[in-house]
């Protein structure tokens, strides 16, 4: 039990040297702190006293900035502007490109075909004659077998 009470004693001493030790720097923050009202009590009566004169310069540098403002935000508008409708003009672009490829190709190029056949055949037109000439002959050694059939 004596060595509880020792603990305690020496505890009791040093929260008791602590507590001096706050209270010595709560006295000197205190002179401190007045020192520093002083300093913000002058440097407010110098505030107001000097605000009308930084007043009108506040105002212009406002009203200067505002206008800055105003123009870069325009000019932001105006180019994003600018770029969206060359976007979409891209866009288009490749749409109408899409859709002629998809759409009217096949049709153009079975046209194509079609026409270089038909100058093919423009190039050879004897071809047509042939036929024409083949039929004749067939038509007459019918005619001929018929008539030598019939006898």
């Amino acid at each position: 039990m004596g060595s509880s009470n020792t603990t305690r004693e020496a505890l009791l001493a040093e929260l008791i040297g602590d507590v001096g030790t706050l209270i010595d720097r709560v006295n000197a923050m205190q002179a401190s702190m007045e020192t520093t009202r002083r300093a913000m009590a002058d440097a407010a009566w110098t505030l107001d006293t000097g605000v009308g004169m930084f007043q009108d310069q506040v105002v212009a540098a406002a009203k200067k900035s505002k206008e800055t403002t105003v123009e870069d935000v325009t000019q932001t508008i105006y180019r994003l502007t600018r770029s969206s409708m060359d976007q979409q003009k891209e866009a288009m672009r490749e749409s109408a490109r899409s859709i002629v490829s998809d759409e009217v190709g096949p049709t153009l190029r079975e046209l194509a075909e079609s026409l270089k056949a038909l100058v093919a055949r423009l190039d050879r037109p004897w071809e047509g004659w042939l036929i024409h000439v083949a039929t004749v002959g067939t038509s007459v050694a019918c005619v001929y077998l018929f008539q030598f059939l019939s006898q």
